[in-house]
C-alpha cells in the first residue's frame, strides 16, 4: 500500500494463520504500511492464529510518517494459539515512527487481554475521535457499543466533521456499508415514550411502537424529512412531532407538526395514548368520540380547554368541587371555562336511546406539558 489508498474493503470470515516465526507484520487487512490513507474499511468474525511476530487485527505495523487510518472498525476478531503478546495489538501491532500517525475514529471490539496498539516507539501517535483527540482505551469497545448505531453514525462523520459520508449503515448488531436495502446512519431525533424522557434514534434505530413524541428540533442530521416516514409511522396516532420554526418540505401526511411553539391542527383520536413533553400553542385542537344518548354519566379529560362540541346544547357538563362525607359533589361549568388536564363528567341531555352518537370536541390555545396526575378523588378517560 506504499503511496497508496484503500478506501471500502470488507473482510469477513478470514483466518491467518502463520505456523512459524518468519520476519514480518502480520495482520489481517494490511500487514506493513508506508505513507498511505486507508478509511471506511471493516473486518469481522476473522481471527489471526499461531502469530510469534508483530501482528494486529486490522494493521501489522505502521512504519512511516502521514500514515492516517479513519472510519474503520474490527468486530468479533481475535487471536489464537499466540506467543509474545505484547507484540499484538488489537487494532495495531506496532507503530514505529517519529512523525505523526493519526488513527482517527476507528474502533475495535474488545475481548480482553490485548492493548489497542501491541508497541510504540511512534513519538507523534495521534488517536482521535470525532476529530479530538483521545485514549487509545477509548477506542476498543464494547460489543453492546457496536450494536449501537451510534457508532456507524460516528463512521459516517469522518473525524467530526460538519460532512456526512453516508457510506455506513448497521444491522441491528455492527455497522454496515449502506446499499440499497440499507439506508445509511443519520441523527434521527428524540423520542418520547409516554414521559418527559428523551430518547435518541438514528435511521436504523428498532423503535418502540406508538411512542408518542417526536422532537426533530435537535439530534438531527437526515437530509430529507421524507426520509423518516417510516420512524413517522411508527408513532402513536396522536404522537406529537416538534420541527424547528420555518421547517419546509414537511411530508403533507405527517399530523400534529409543531413548528417552533405552533401546531396549526392538533387532531387527537380515541383510544390511543397521548403525551406532551413540552408546551406549544394549537390554532385549532380536536377529539371525536362516540358519545352515550342513554341519559348516563360519562367522564373526560382532555389536554386542551374546550370551546364548543357537537350539539353542544344536548349536554350537560361538570367538574368535581369537593366532598362532603361520603359524598362526592359536581357543579355545572360552560364549555370555554374548563381547564386542560383536568377531569370532567357530561351527560346527554335530549331524547334517550340506546345507540351511541359522534361527538367532536374542538378548541385551542396553550397546550401544556404533560405531568403526573393530581390525586383527585375521581379521574376521567386519560388519553
Amino acid at each position: 500500500l506504499q503511496g497508496s489508498t484503500l478506501t471500502k474493503c470488507n473482510v469477513d470470515n478470514a483466518k491467518v494463520a502463520i505456523t512459524r516465526g518468519a520476519s514480518g507484520q502480520h495482520a489481517i487487512v494490511v500487514g506493513r504500511n508506508f505513507n498511505s490513507t486507508i478509511k471506511d474499511c471493516y473486518v469481522t468474525n476473522s481471527e489471526i492464529k499461531q502469530i510469534i511476530q508483530t501482528s494486529g487485527l486490522f494493521i501489522g505495523s505502521v512504519n512511516s510518517a502521514n500514515v492516517k487510518i479513519t472510519n474503520c472498525a474490527v468486530q468479533n476478531c481475535k487471536f489464537t494459539g499466540t506467543t509474545n503478546e505484547s507484540l499484538h495489538g488489537l487494532f495495531c501491532g506496532t507503530a514505529n515512527n517519529s512523525h505523526a500517525i493519526t488513527f482517527n475514529n476507528s474502533y475495535v471490539e474488545d475481548f480482553g487481554q490485548f492493548n489497542y496498539i501491541g508497541s510504540s516507539s511512534a513519538t507523534n501517535t495521534i488517536i482521535q475521535e470525532d476529530g479530538i483527540v483521545t485514549t487509545s482505551t477509548n477506542m476498543i469497545r464494547s460489543t453492546s457499543n457496536f450494536a449501537d448505531p451510534e457508532l456507524s453514525w460516528k463512521l459516517n462523520k469522518s473525524g467530526g466533521s460538519s460532512t456526512h459520508s453516508a457510506i455506513w449503515s448497521h444491522n441491528g448488531t455492527s455497522p454496515i456499508f449502506a446499499d440499497a436495502s440499507n439506508i445509511a446512519v443519520y441523527k434521527a431525533g428524540n423520542i418520547y415514550n409516554g414521559n418527559a424522557t428523551a430518547t435518541p434514534i438514528y435511521t436504523t434505530s428498532t423503535l418502540p411502537v406508538d411512542y408518542t413524541a417526536l422532537d426533530l428540533r435537535t439530534n438531527y442530521d437526515v437530509p430529507s424529512y421524507s426520509t423518516i416516514n417510516y420512524i413517522v409511522e411508527s408513532a402513536s396516532a396522536n404522537a406529537l412531532i416538534y420541527l424547528p420554526a420555518g421547517a419546509d418540505n414537511v411530508p403533507s401526511t405527517w399530523k400534529n407538526t409543531i413548528l417552533g411553539t405552533t401546531c396549526g391542527s392538533l387532531e387527537l383520536t380515541d383510544g390511543e395514548p397521548f403525551f406532551c413533553p413540552e408546551a406549544f400553542t394549537a390554532t385549532t385542537a380536536t377529539y371525536m368520540r362516540n358519545c352515550y344518548t342513554d341519559g348516563g354519566w360519562e367522564t373526560i379529560i382532555l389536554p386542551f380547554t374546550v370551546n364548543s362540541m357537537t350539539d353542544e346544547s344536548d349536554y350537560s357538563i361538570e367538574e368535581f368541587s369537593g366532598k362532603n362525607g361520603t359524598n362526592i359533589q359536581f357543579e355545572e361549568v360552560a364549555l370555554g371555562e374548563g381547564t386542560a388536564n383536568i377531569p370532567y363528567i357530561f351527560k346527554y341531555d335530549g331524547n334517550e336511546t340506546a345507540e351511541t352518537i359522534p361527538c367532536t370536541f374542538t378548541g385551542s390555545g396553550t397546550i401544556p406539558a404533560s405531568t403526573e396526575m393530581p390525586d383527585q378523588s375521581f379521574c376521567g378517560i386519560f388519553m
